[in-house]
C-alpha cells in the first residue's frame, strides 16, 4: 500500500468471502474496492467495474504447480510422471499462439465470460505460464519469503529443499 501512497488509516480490510460475494459488495456499494481473483475480475468488468490495479504486475509469483508428498513421488513415480506430462502438454497447448482461438473459446464457456473479457484473461494468463514446466528459482524464493513474512513458516528455506523438477526434466530427455 505504501508504494501507492496509502497508509493503514486510509484502508479498511474486510473479509467478504469469495469473488461472487466481493462483486455483490461492490454492487451494493458496501465497499469502494475489492480484491478479486481472476477470472472473477473479468466478471466485475462485465458488471461495469474497472480494474484499478493488476496485482500480478507488481508481485510476480508462480501461478501454481503440482504438489505431492515425497512419499507419493517415491511410491507412485509413474503416476506422478503421467500427471506432470499431462500438465506440461496442456500448458504448451495453451501458450501456443496457434491455439489462442480455441483456448479463448474454452475460457468463455468455462468461466461464462464474453469474448472481450475472455481474451483479456487469456492475455494475462499466458505470461504466468511456463511451457517448460519449470519456474525460475528467484520466483520460488519470493513465495518462500512471502510465507515467512506472513508467519506461515518460521524459517526461510532454500528453494531446492521444496521443489523437485526431476519429473519435468525427464520430459526433455
Amino acid at each position: 500500500m505504501k508504494q501507492h501512497g496509502l497508509g493503514p488509516k486510509d484502508v479498511s480490510i474486510l473479509a467478504l468471502g469469495d469473488n461472487v460475494a466481493r462483486i455483490a459488495a461492490l454492487k451494493t456499494r458496501s465497499v469502494d474496492a475489492a480484491v478479486i481473483a481472476a477470472p472473477g475480475d473479468m466478471k466485475a468488468v462485465e458488471e461495469g467495474f474497472k480494474i484499478l490495479l493488476e496485482v500480478g504486475d507488481i508481485y510476480r509469483l508462480p501461478m501454481g504447480g503440482i504438489t505431492a508428498t515425497v512419499t507419493k513421488t517415491r511410491e507412485n513415480a509413474a503416476e506422478v510422471r503421467k500427471v506432470v506430462r499431462a500438465v506440461v502438454r496442456a500448458t504448451r497447448f495453451i501458450v501456443d499462439p496457434a491455439n489462442k482461438e480455441d483456448v479463448v473459446k474454452y475460457i468463455e464457456g468455462f468461466f461464462k465470460l464474453s469474448k472481450g473479457p475472455a481474451e483479456e484473461f487469456y492475455g494475462r494468463l499466458i505470461p504466468a505460464l511456463s511451457a517448460s514446466g519449470m519456474v525460475d528459482r528467484d520466483k520460488i524464493k519470493l513465495v518462500i519469503d512471502s510465507a515467512v513474512e506472513r508467519c506461515l513458516t518460521d524459517k526461510p528455506l532454500d528453494p531446492d529443499q521444496v521443489v523437485d523438477f526431476s519429473f519435468v526434466k525427464e520430459l526433455r530427455s
